[in-house]
């Protein structure tokens, strides 16, 4: 089970008589079921304008680019050269990121050899 799952059953199972009443009317009269129907639909408004040069998307983004490992991002851009931008952006990034890394590493080798 998630945290928040866990947070949710937390909350049930401290509430008090009356609160534990007015969750199960949530519940039997469909508000809670709106209420995360509503909070999904605005989780997953699609992106309306480009990351790169602010221009206003339509649904029919001709670039889209999804990425991501364990949390799956999707990103639409406008015109070949903002996906390009962005790409060349991700791998700076990563670049700065590796050096980092290395920068660390040669530091820490320097400290054990004194």
């Amino acid at each position: 089970m998630t945290q928040i799952h866990n947070s949710i059953m937390e909350i049930i199972k401290t509430a008090s008589s009356q609160e534990v009443r007015l969750i199960k009317q949530d519940v039997e009269d469909g508000t809670l079921r709106r209420v995360i129907a509503e909070r999904l639909a605005e989780l997953e408004l699609p992106q309306r304008v480009c990351p790169i040069c602010n221009t206003p998307l339509d649904d029919n983004a001709p670039y889209v680019l999804f990425f991501g490992t364990t949390i799956r991002k999707k990103a639409r851009f406008d015109a070949k050269d903002c996906l390009l931008y962005f790409l060349e952006d991700v791998e700076e990034k990563k670049k700065v990121e590796e050096k980092k890394i290395e920068d660390k590493k040669k530091e820490a080798t320097v400290q054990e050899k004194e």
